[in-house]
């Protein structure tokens, strides 16, 4: 990989290019794993990774030790060459050189960050917003579920291991086995989770209203 420094556009087409390319492999390893319940642990059977496409999807070359570069990373004063420039406080650069070298290691930090989170939401297949503290019944919280592991199509579930309901503007909570999947799954991620939230504030008052109904009930024995 060549030590100058990439450009924004560059930097956001390669991000674009692992991301793909780390969705494919999610689903790749999805694929190839077979779970059984009452097993310790449950997951019985997965897929593997070879190490050519590793290599290929990192970029990562394969070179013998006796054709490795020689070449010193770092120059004279100790400061990395990757960096196409000198660290802050460095007495051979000038002050141009001083200012832009942390900021170009802080792109390369953040680019790295964004891949790294990039690849987790690439596995995350739920999102849970808990309902406010006091509700009572149910599961205690609101779940974001995602489709497939392909998929960009979220519901937003009342979290039941059966009978899962899913909310739908505006009629409420409905039965997923009632409506179908294509009637459940149909947000995005943000607005599934923007839904979230307004419908566990919408538990919650409920959940206070059947409280102060219920008192008054008590006291008017």
């Amino acid at each position: 990989m060549s030590d100058t420094p990439m450009t924004s556009e560059q930097m956001q087409a390669r991000l674009a290019e692992l991301e793909s390319q780390r969705a494919a492999l999610a689903v790749r390893l999805r694929a190839g794993q077979k779970w059984q319940q009452g097993r310790t642990p449950p997951l019985v059977t997965q897929d593997y990774v070879g190490q050519d496409e590793l290599r290929a999807i990192f970029d990562i070359a394969l070179t013998p030790p006796w054709e490795a570069s020689a070449e010193d990373p770092c120059h004279p004063c100790g400061c990395p060459k990757r960096f196409n420039g000198h660290a802050w406080g460095c007495p051979t650069a000038d002050g141009i050189t001083r200012r832009i070298a942390p900021t170009q290691a802080l792109a390369e930090d953040a680019a790295r960050e964004v891949a790294a989170l990039t690849a987790q939401m690439a596995l995350t297949s739920e999102f849970r917003v808990p309902l406010p503290a006091g509700v009572g019944g149910g599961y205690g919280e609101i779940v974001v579920r995602r489709e497939a592991a392909d998929s960009d199509r979220w519901a937003v579930t009342d979290g039941a291991l059966t009978g899962l309901r899913a909310w739908r503007d505006p009629d409420g909570w409905q039965y997923v086995s009632e409506i179908g999947r294509a009637e459940a799954f149909v947000y995005s991620l943000d607005e599934a989770l923007d839904i979230a939230e307004e419908v566990a504030e919408i538990e919650g008052e409920l959940h206070a209203k059947r409280i102060a109904a219920h008192g008054k009930g008590g006291e008017q024995r």
